[in-house]
């Protein structure tokens, strides 16, 4: 192998993509650093506060996908205190052709003008084209004045709750405090813009974009149509803010004492509808799993196979079953049936069954559904337990909630709605808590159990046509390159992390084998090229969740990461045992300091590219082998190295 292919090959395990990752370069503006990527301002800062986390251009299709930009062009100067960046853009796939010129410039007082320049090659159907920017969750709750476009002004405040609907409306310009002393102003220009709660679908950010989607969609463009947006954004300080977080030095992690119970994990089945081999029942066995999840359709013909399919793996696992049931306005007739169907299989109903019931005509549980199930199957299921909620995301169950709760809640989570990139991903594990905290706000006393969760969206509720992906050719639509990379298992990690700590009960988490799972199949990838994978093996995020199995009925103790979004961990506790597992979220190495007290006598344990092939190869034999080098404690602190994208377990 050549020295090109290995660090291709390395990467693929890190990222789950051969390419390199986008280039992110600092720039700034007086008080003001922004991070330049891709034609795109992220993470803009004073002081080291997080004050915009986005400034970028959208194009949107009537599926409301996103349609990836293409740079040329690219000039940028930089001052040093200033500058300047001008580049043009393509956007193109299937029908849609469209083009713009940027032009970003940053001057010494933090002022920041952010422009586009475009027009359609092609004409097309669209949803939404233009500029968008994304304030921090860290706002919510934070007052705010809006400028509205005929020159009144309102008093408001970002929500602090998820907020179900668009809390600000007809905008020309926002402002609020970041911190005491700290002003942040946005002025918008070239259409009427509005604001939307990302968090409903585990953004990390509140976004300010136009065409306010009371308005007709999708629309036609025509070839030729002009679209001009721009964005200024300006500071002004009372005093220097002091950053929440150091920006620089070791990554601090420590723990902040508040104990959580650690909810229940499982997978969901495979999609495929295949039975599980026997090395690969061995491998998931491993996992301690609580249960696995599966759907049946009785609106369709057929479903009485992947019901029985569904309940063999489940007893092959030794693992209690969570059905999805959905129904329509037939639901008395199709309940009866699946009733009679257990009446002649008493073997299919063990007491630790858990339904979900979803109306196909609803976005969200109705209350009367989850009662019909109950009396349809309480001869057959007396202790079993019901639930409602949506196949969809927190979204629709916060837009429709129940008049009456019932005993227990699922929503789905995946973090590429609005956004694909490594760094986006990232930004939704906090707000998958958020989520939590709003559901418990409405839902009180209902059980939440959260899933499927995965790294691409399973179907798109919204779309308005038929849809293609080509950029992968062999993989299902649904599936997602890094599912078999370390940057898989970091988030994952995060995810378990921050909704243990909000409080969830049960987790679901990607399926058991293939391209969406945690074990790769027997009979190796579908897309080689663009998914490498060791045929049998288990994937990076299979040795995170045995680690975790070992703490299974345990406690997630609170944790703090001084930058959360580059360096995550959660620390698990049981029977007077301790362990931190560790995840370094990008391409570069990473110096992490633990501190605290009882960090005598502990071992690191590295999962990085430069063994996950072979954990790959023999899961069991890595999960066995020695746990790891000593670490060494200075002063009530250890610190060691952690490479790109690597998970280190601390025991």
């Amino acid at each position: 192998m050549s020295a090109a292919q290995s660090l291709a090959s390395e990467r693929i395990l890190e990222y789950g993509n051969g390419a390199p990752l986008p280039e992110r370069r600092t720039l700034c503006a007086g008080p003001v650093t922004v991070e330049f990527e891709n034609g795109d301002l992220r993470y803009i800062r004073c002081g080291g506060i997080e004050i915009v986390r986005r400034i970028y251009v959208a194009v949107r299709d009537r599926n409301w996908d996103t349609i990836a930009p293409v740079l040329s062009n690219l000039e940028l100067k930089d001052g040093g205190d200033s500058f300047e960046v001008t580049f043009g853009v393509e956007h193109r796939q299937a029908d849609v052709h469209f083009t713009w010129r940027g032009a970003i410039t940053g001057d010494t007082s933090g002022k920041i003008t952010y422009s586009m320049d475009g027009k359609a090659v092609s004409t097309f159907l669209k949803n939404r084209i233009g500029i968008c920017l994304l304030h921090p969750d860290s706002a919510a709750g934070a007052p705010a004045t809006v400028g509205h476009m005929d020159g009144s002004v309102e008093r408001k405040a970002f929500p602090d709750l998820i907020s179900p609907h668009q809390p600000f409306f007809d905008i020309a310009s926002i402002s609020h405090e970041a911190t005491p002393g700290l002003v942040v102003k946005v002025a918008f220009e070239g259409e009427t813009f509005e604001m939307e709660d990302q968090r409903n679908w585990t953004d990390g950010s509140f976004k300010t974009y136009s065409t306010p989607l009371r308005e007709k969609f999708p629309v036609e463009i025509r070839a030729g149509a002009p679209i001009r947006h721009a964005v200024t954004l300006t500071v002004e300080r009372a005093a220097q803010p002091r950053a929440r977080h150091a920006i620089s030095g070791p990554v601090v992690i420590e723990a902040e004492g508040r104990r959580y119970p650690l909810p229940e994990i499982g997978l969901a089945v495979a999609s495929d509808g295949r039975a599980l081999s026997a090395s690969e029942t061995h491998l998931l066995k491993a996992l301690g799993l609580s249960h696995l999840r599966a759907e049946v359709d009785l609106t369709r013909p057929g479903w009485q196979e992947p019901l029985l399919s569904a309940h063999a793996q489940a007893a092959a696992l030794d693992v209690s079953l969570q059905l999805g049931l959905i129904v329509n306005d037939g639901a008395e007739r199709q309940l009866g049936d699946l009733a009679r169907y257990f009446h002649l299989r008493p073997a299919l109903l063990p007491e630790w069954r858990l339904f979900f019931i979803f109306h196909a005509g609803e976005k969200a549980t109705s209350a009367r559904w989850v009662e019909l199930a109950r009396a349809a199957l309480a001869k057959y299921a007396q202790a079993s337990r019901f639930g409602g909620g949506t196949r969809n995301y927190f979204t629709e169950l916060n837009r429709n909630r129940p008049e009456t709760p019932p005993p227990w809640v699922t929503w789905s989570i995946n973090p590429q709605v609005h956004a694909f990139d490594n760094s986006s991903m990232v930004e939704t594990l906090a707000t998958q808590a958020a989520c939590i905290r709003s559901a418990r706000a409405f839902l009180p006393g209902s059980k939440l159990a959260i899933g499927p969760i995965t790294l691409r969206p399973r179907f798109n509720p919204n779309a308005t046509s038929p849809q293609t992906d080509s950029a992968r050719p062999g993989l299902p639509p649904q599936a997602d390159p890094r599912q078999m990379s370390l940057f898989c298992a970091g988030w994952t990690l995060g995810s378990i992390k921050h909704m243990a700590q909000a409080g969830a009960d049960n987790l679901t988490y990607f399926e058991t084998v293939g391209p969406l799972g945690v074990v790769k199949s027997a009979t190796g990838s579908p897309g080689p090229a663009k998914f490498q994978s060791v045929p049998g093996g288990g994937f990076p995020v299979y040795h995170l969740l045995e680690d975790i199995s070992d703490f299974r009925g345990g406690q997630v103790v609170g944790s703090m990461s001084s930058r959360p979004l580059e360096v995550e961990s959660i620390v698990l506790e049981k029977d007077g045992k301790k362990r931190t597992t560790i995840a370094n979220f990008t391409q570069v190495e990473q110096q992490v300091k633990l501190q605290g007290a009882g960090l005598a006598n502990m071992h690191v344990k590295i999962l990085s590219a430069a063994n996950a092939g072979e954990a790959a190869r023999a899961p069991e034999a890595y999960h066995r082998a020695a746990a790891g080098m000593p670490l060494v404690n200075k002063g009530g602190s250890a610190t060691f190295s952690l490479p790109p994208f690597a998970i280190a377990r601390i025991d």
